[in-house]
This record gives structure tokens, C-alpha cells and sequence, in this order.
């Protein structure tokens, strides 16, 4: 996917909060008027045409700062040097072709 693939999928006033978290699969998703403060999951079949927009809040995920020299945490997550706490999210999942939206 290129920038121009992006701007033809968000449109209108969409706002995402630094600690925000969006993950997208699927090819016809589409942005519109968004609010997203916390974690976003959307997972789409490529038959799926989804429209997301509205506010949506939630707790997020968190990044918590892992000490390199505690052993007691795995070497990989140490080498990383922090560790995603999922904390909550809104996952949404589209099987089936056909069109859906995702707004308050």
C-alpha cells in the first residue's frame, strides 16, 4: 500500500490520540470522521466493504519499560527494552462479503 492507496481510504475529520493503537487488515476499509483514543483491531475478508467512523475510547494498550538486566523477563523482550500490555481493545471482525460500518 503507497500514500495515495491511504488517502483514498481516510477521509473527513479523523483524530488519533498519541497512545492510540489501530491495526487494519483488508482492502476495503474505510475511514471516515474517526476518533479513536485507546486500541482499534480490525480485521476484514477483501469481499468486506467497511466504513469506520464515530468515537471510539478505551484503555488502550500500554508500553511498559523492561530493565535489560532482569533476567527474570525473556532475552527478547529484554533486548527490546519494553513490553505491549494489552489492556483493552475494540476488535471487530468481518467474514462475510457484503458492506458494514462501525459508528456510534
Amino acid at each position: 500500500m503507497i500514500f495515495s492507496d491511504i488517502k483514498t481510504k481516510v477521509t473527513g475529520n479523523c483524530e488519533i490520540s498519541q497512545r492510540s493503537t489501530m491495526a487494519i487488515t483488508g482492502r476495503n476499509v474505510f475511514i471516515d470522521n474517526l476518533s479513536l483514543d485507546g486500541a482499534l483491531i480490525v480485521d476484514s475478508i477483501d469481499d468486506a466493504e467497511v466504513k469506520l467512523g464515530g468515537s471510539i475510547k478505551n484503555n488502550g494498550w500500554t508500553m511498559e519499560t523492561i530493565d535489560y538486566k532482569d533476567t527474570s523477563v525473556p532475552e527478547e523482550i529484554r533486548i527490546r527494552g519494553f513490553r505491549l500490555n494489552k489492556v483493552e481493545q475494540l476488535e471487530k471482525k468481518f467474514t462475510q462479503p457484503g458492506k458494514f460500518s462501525l459508528e456510534d
